[in-house]
């Protein structure tokens, strides 16, 4: 029995389609040019890795932290950390076996270490850097809007989720401990948390949701 021919079936499509195509596809290259260009205004260093520390994407202020390379640094497409616990804690957020979490990288010849805000975003990780040649900046200001909180409000959670202690905060605000409270339980209150720890997780949590990429 003699097999028929394969015959292929060519389905038109309307130029218009075509074109109407063709401008979705610029109009989102826009987009992601954009977007670009906003977050390398940042002062947070901003990366993307996969599962095995390979990254995918950094942002203007992470590329000037890589090049100190004082603890954090790009070798051959990897992302290098000196700082095991912080290694430990990147593969364990890339298995999935560990919520979002905060970790500090000593650097080299400084007294002053790194931040690092680490949440998994679908098959990658979001690492959030902070680097503390850079002081406050409006890296959290659409949590601010989100939440309503005040200046003082803003400046303390950015402090917490970066590490700072309450009290050593209100010292260097020259704020009494009792100042620092009020503000503290201000946040809990705005946000919905009731815990140090949870606050710090919504704050990470929302930093990344408020971030590109998402």
């Amino acid at each position: 029995m003699a097999r028929a021919d394969a015959k292929i079936v060519e389905f038109p499509i309307a130029e218009g389609a075509i074109h109407r195509l063709q401008r979705e596809v610029a109009a989102l290259q826009q987009r992601n040019a954009l977007l670009e260009t906003l977050i390398d205004t940042l002062t947070l260093g901003v990366v993307l890795v996969d599962g095995e520390g390979r990254i995918d994407y950094r942002n203007r202020a992470a590329q000037e932290i890589f090049a100190r390379r004082d603890g954090l640094f790009e070798r051959d497409g990897m992302l290098t950390i000196r700082s095991p616990a912080a290694l430990r804690l990147l593969a364990m957020i890339a298995s999935g076996a560990q919520s979002d979490e905060a970790v500090t990288v000593p650097r080299e010849g400084s007294a002053e270490a790194y931040t690092l805000l680490l949440t998994r975003r679908d098959d990658l990780v979001l690492i959030l850097i902070r680097d503390p040649q850079h002081g406050p900046s409006g890296n959290f200001a659409a949590i601010s809007r989100h939440f309503a909180l005040t200046h003082c409000e803003t400046s303390l959670l950015e402090a917490l989720t970066f590490g700072e202690r309450l009290n050593d905060f209100c010292r260097r605000r020259g704020i009494s401990p009792n100042t620092g409270k009020f503000h503290l339980r201000s946040l809990f209150a705005k946000t919905g948390t009731n815990r140090q720890a949870d606050l710090i997780r919504r704050s990470i949590s929302l930093l990344a949701s408020f971030a590109p990429f998402t």
